[in-house]
């Protein structure tokens, strides 16, 4: 390439898109020494403060974000902001002449990137135009963007798959040369850099920060485990909160914090905190331990350093890509993941939050295990983990001497077995539609798999954000999640789904809704319980309460609850008599559960004359469920046979109304002969034994 060549840089909004393309402009500068660069950025963005400090011209104008929600008012003053914003990148680009337009993404890259496109389709301009998506899910706009450039880098290997140009290539994140040299080039820096920030030789050092603006959820997780933290004298913790936002001010609530620890005299050197830390790598080389968010850039930050972390993504943003990237730096063994939460039972709605139990635990655990840091990072230097700069520039050589043709198999742009996770065994289930995802924990629970750790945790995240969501049709898929995998910690919002007789609004009552939690999330959620297997005085009352629900499939499910917890019931009469009151049920279903609950959990002799009249029923099912419950009845010696019940039995057609490929109900009769036959075999030696001991009495 000649020295003479102009780049036009665009993206931006949030560092997150800005530190990428000066990371390539980095590289670049050092190949052509001569080459030109101009930023081009969005006005207040991150981009002012960052650009000009690392020595690059910019511009920016006026441009926001397309909304996420339908607003005509706000979508039209976008599109005249834009349409204005476009003016000026022709202005720009006219003055300019770039041979090579780079966009990172973000709002910002809008403008520049459809004059391109503008320019090119009418022959005005002749550059090549190339993209970079750090995120492991495409944005929208480099998604449609994708289809016009010469090519598109990704920082994951998972994104190929998202975008449909026709160059579409994993080249790797762009790191920052400062972030990464002075490791590899100056020996002992590490011990050199900890001893000028006055910490002891073997003392345990984490890293906390939440992004270019910090993170609330982090910080208040943060604040309460340092009580925990400080007892430990050899724990030293650098943390960056953020600026204060709104009414959320990190210095206030950190100085609360700190004046509530009981008296501890280094505690100020032990924590240091401060807004920002703008030479992040002066950190990074410290570091046992990093707490960070889960953005595109810091994942592959610290994947590139090999540093431990314990991340915690940001929940819902658009597609959930922090969590996916979160999941990907934990499958490929470089990280744990706490996720943010959203009790489903909190009236209130409150945010998403950590949990500060399993923050602490999980940190501590992490840092109390000096093999498990030491395996992380020496599986990080054997990762094949590519040099986003390098592999973006060369593909940017070819495309520009040949803009047809293949890209040389020496650039080796294929993702490695082992960068991707290959080898471990954790499922990508964050990728998963939740139909699919209900299907697969289906079939686990009959094949009676455990789910790992890792991605057990997941499921519950999952569970969570669906139980509180205010669609019937989500919270449904949540109660399903929390059942399969047995999730003891949301039995109360399980309990609440249950209990909770709140009428339906007019319109929901229109289209068949009898109450806020629907017949289905009633259903779901008692068999849930059933799956859980726990019984206390909530859950047997949430029971009670589903014996009576209007919807009969909630019944049926009660009382199969009620069998498989017949051990934990024990001697219920309530509990019983509602039972038997569902033997008139007029749906077959509740009568067989019921009938099987009976068998399991009844005391009453009189139970006797329910079951005989069912024993000729019409419905071969409900035939079959009355010989179970007799049978099981007879074996707890809670009934014995009369001539007259026994004459009822044989009436039974054996042949039933099943076939699998033998009868059902005969099988059961065949059982049912076998327990009378033991019972008889057992009174006779009982009377023998009475017999024989009046004689040795006589």
């Amino acid at each position: 390439m000649k020295g003479s060549n102009r780049y036009l840089l665009t993206g931006g909004g949030t560092a997150g898109h800005v530190y990428p393309a000066l990371a390539l402009a980095e590289f670049i500068r050092e190949h052509e020494p001569e080459a030109k660069f101009l930023y081009v950025g969005a006005r207040g963005g991150a981009e002012e403060r960052i650009v000009t400090s690392m020595g690059y011209d910019l511009t920016t104008f006026p441009v926001k974000g397309l909304p996420t929600a339908w607003a005509p008012f706000r979508l039209a003053g976008v599109i005249v902001q834009l349409a204005g914003a476009i003016l000026q990148a022709l202005r720009i680009f006219f003055r300019f002449r770039p041979h090579v337009v780079l966009g990172t993404g973000g709002y910002a890259s809008a403008p520049v990137l459809l004059t391109g496109l503008l320019l090119r389709s009418l022959r005005l301009w002749r550059g090549v135009m190339t993209l970079h998506e750090q995120n492991i899910l495409p944005g929208r706009f480099n998604k449609w963007m994708s289809k016009w450039a010469d090519f598109i880098g990704t920082s994951f290997p998972e994104t190929v798959a998202h975008l449909t140009g026709r160059r579409v290539f994993w080249t790797g994140y762009p790191v920052r040369q400062e972030i990464v040299s002075p490791m590899q080039e100056v020996p002992g820096l590490r011990e050199q850099t900890r001893r000028d920030f006055g910490i002891a030789q073997n003392a345990r050092v984490v890293l906390i920060f939440g992004g270019s603006s910090g993170a609330r959820t982090i910080n208040r997780a943060v604040l309460q485990a340092l009580p925990f933290w400080i007892k430990h004298e050899d724990l030293y913790v650098f943390h960056a909160t953020g600026l204060a936002q709104g009414n959320y001010d990190p210095e206030r609530e950190i100085q609360e914090a700190i004046s509530r620890i009981p008296l501890v005299e280094d505690v100020h050197q032990r924590y240091r905190w401060q807004p920002y830390f703008h030479d992040i790598q002066i950190f990074y080389r410290m570091a046992d331990l990093v707490v960070c968010r889960a953005g595109a850039g810091t994942v592959w930050e610290i994947a590139t350093m090999g540093i431990p972390a314990l991340v915690i993504p940001k929940a819902n943003l658009p597609g959930d890509h922090q969590v996916k990237n979160a999941r990907f730096l934990e499958r490929i063994g470089l990280a744990r993941v706490v996720y943010e939460r959203r009790d489903p039972s909190s009236l209130a709605r409150e945010p998403e939050r950590v949990d500060p139990g399993e923050f602490n635990r999980l940190l501590l655990s992490m840092l109390d295990d000096p093999d498990l840091l030491a395996g992380i990072r020496d599986r990080a230097q054997r990762l094949q983990i590519p040099d986003g700069r390098r592999r973006f520039f060369e593909v940017l050589q070819h495309v520009r001497g040949a803009n047809s043709g293949p890209v040389p198999k020496n650039l080796n742009l294929v993702p490695s077995h082992e960068t991707t996770g290959g080898q471990r065994g954790m499922l990508r289930l964050e990728w998963w539609g939740i139909r699919k995802l209900l299907m697969f924990l289906e079939d686990q629970w009959r094949k009676s798999n455990e789910l790992s750790e890792e991605d057990r945790r997941y499921v519950e995240y999952r569970a969570d954000q669906l139980l509180a969501s205010f669609r019937w049709q989500e919270r449904n898929a949540g109660v399903k999640l929390a059942g399969l995998i047995r999730y003891e910690r949301r039995l109360p919002a399980l309990l609440h789904c249950v209990t909770d007789r709140t009428p339906a609004s007019w319109a929901q009552r229109i289209i068949g809704g009898d109450l806020v939690q629907v017949g289905f999330i009633r259903r779901n959620a008692v068999q849930a319980l059933w799956r859980i297997r726990r019984y206390d005085a909530e859950v047997r009352r949430a029971l009670l309460i589903a014996l009576t629900d209007p919807y009969y499939e909630a019944r049926s499910w009660a009382a199969r609850a009620a069998e498989r917890l017949a051990d934990c019931i024990g001697q219920d009469p309530e509990f019983e008599n509602l039972l038997r009151q569902s033997l008139k049920d007029r749906w077959f279903e509740v009568v067989s559960s019921s009938l099987d609950a009976l068998g399991k959990v009844a005391t009453d002799p009189a139970i006797l004359s329910d079951i005989e009249a069912l024993l000729e029923s019409s419905n071969g099912k409900i035939q079959h469920a009355a010989l179970r419950c007799l049978m099981h009845l007879v074996e707890r010696d809670v009934v014995h046979l009369s001539t007259d019940t026994q004459r009822r039995m044989n009436r039974i057609p054996m042949r039933g109304v099943e076939f699998s490929p033998q009868f059902p109900l005969k099988t059961t009769w065949e059982a049912f002969q076998r327990v009378l036959s033991q019972k008889n075999a057992s009174s006779e030696r009982h009377e023998e034994d009475i017999h024989e001991f009046e004689k040795q009495q006589i």
